[in-house]
């Protein structure tokens, strides 16, 4: 297994990357199609010897009730040295798609609902609820509103600006903002061994290839559970 697969495999144990699609439609302007582009900062090590990965930037693409992620990481030790993650949500189900390695990990609906209502059932889901402020931020041209969003016991709080007339899937790739209603333009939250801070810097209505949220032919597609269970075979 590849340092990258490695690398993956920790994200796969670590993170839960995958959230249920929204219920009943808000009244919010449409946002059809379009991309939304953010950049990522660094704001705290969490571990003595992270992973020198970290992301920079991500891009959402939407297309009707298709959705894509794209996150570019770099390599602190060695800047030239960058990866590429794709997530896609389509009609088949959630695939993270693994470019290096050709091979797209495949969760369907039902197993992410399911896995949602085990992890719930032991106790491992974390559910936030949204305190509004009432304060107004422009970000990117955008007016949002700042929001608190902390856990049932409040030992988890975090902070977010959200665009309450604009209706993009980026929630649907962070479990925790998954109360929001409407678009984070900025938030944090942690990943592997960093706290990293995602910023809006453009949101652009514009067509979009429908070809992107197709998986490569070329790819080989296995389940989560193979994947985790070749993590596991190579500890």
């Amino acid at each position: 297994m590849t340092a990258f697969m490695h690398f993956m495999v920790r994200i796969l144990l670590t993170c839960t990357l995958l959230i249920g699609y929204a219920g009943a439609s808000q009244a919010q302007p449409a946002f059809e199609e379009g991309v939304l582009l953010y950049k990522v900062d660094t704001l705290e090590r969490l571990s003595e010897n992270p992973t020198p990965l970290s992301i920079v930037q991500m891009k959402v693409y939407k297309k009707g009730n298709l959705a894509r992620q794209e996150m570019i990481m770099v390599n602190a030790n060695n800047p030239s040295d960058t990866l590429r993650m794709v997530q896609i949500r389509n009609a088949n189900g959630i695939f993270i798609c693994m470019e290096n390695e050709k091979m797209a990990i495949l969760t369907t609906y039902e197993e992410e609902k399911m896995d949602k209502v085990n992890r719930a059932a032991n106790g491992h889901l974390d559910t936030y609820r949204v305190e509004k402020t009432g304060q107004e931020v422009s970000l990117a041209g955008i007016t949002t509103e700042r929001v608190f969003l902390k856990n049932a016991d409040n030992t988890k709080s975090f902070e977010a600006l959200v665009s309450a007339d604009l209706d993009s899937p980026v929630t649907l790739f962070f479990e925790p903002l998954s109360q929001l209603k409407g678009t984070p333009l900025q938030f944090s939250e942690r990943e592997v061994d960093w706290v990293i801070r995602y910023t809006a810097i453009a949101v652009k209505p514009q067509p979009v290839a429908p070809q992107l949220f197709d998986i490569n032919p070329d790819f080989m597609v296995i389940t989560m559970k193979q994947m985790l269970e070749m993590g596991h075979s190579k500890n």
